[in-house]
């Protein structure tokens, strides 16, 4: 049998990309300078705030966003690798470039949320909406998984330039002025 790509896969990729195309992904890359970035084109304000361990079990989100009227907070658990890290945040900024309205239900925010965060959120917050990264079935979960991963594809796609001697001179070796010879057959 042979193996074909999921057109629907296809389909929800082309969809990011062109969700995620005025993103103003900074040059050179870093999650705190996107935050700002973003921070600009939606007028609202973002923090970042990790999570300690002491914080939930197991079977809490690793990532919760939370949209108040005036601002969003990006909770976020600290993994074992910078990679996951950042990637559980920018899955959550994914939601909120691209306005996902979903929140979780009581259930899921009695089962997912720290009861620590919970009670201080809830008390204060009573209206906002809390996403959690703890069911990927959704469609706008979908949605914030790929942009998240898209995201870091289109940071690595950024050509930043140092102006050292040595950033220079790696730029102009890696991008010839000539086109590669041809070859002969």
């Amino acid at each position: 049998m042979r193996w074909r790509r999921d057109p629907s896969r296809r389909a929800l990729v082309k969809e990011c990309e062109s969700l995620l195309a005025d993103l103003p992904i900074p040059a050179p890359f870093s999650v705190e300078a996107l935050v700002r970035n973003m921070e600009g084109a939606l007028g609202r304000q973002i923090r970042l705030v990790p999570l300690d361990d002491t914080d939930g079990g197991l079977g809490t989100a690793c990532g919760l966003r939370v949209k108040a009227p005036e601002f969003t907070i990006i909770l976020y658990r600290r993994r074992s690798s910078r990679n996951q890290t950042e990637h559980i945040i920018l899955h959550e900024l994914a939601h909120e470039w691209l306005n996902h309205g979903t929140s979780l239900t009581d259930a899921e925010i009695e089962r997912y949320v720290p009861e620590r965060i919970r009670q201080e959120v809830l008390r204060r917050f009573p209206s906002a909406l809390i996403q959690g990264r703890v069911d990927f079935g959704s469609s706008e979960e979908k949605q914030a998984e790929l942009s998240a991963s898209l995201i870091k594809r289109l940071a690595r796609r950024q050509s930043f330039t140092g102006d050292d001697m040595v950033s220079l001179l790696e730029h102009s070796l890696a991008h010839p002025v000539a086109a590669p010879p041809r070859r002969r057959l």
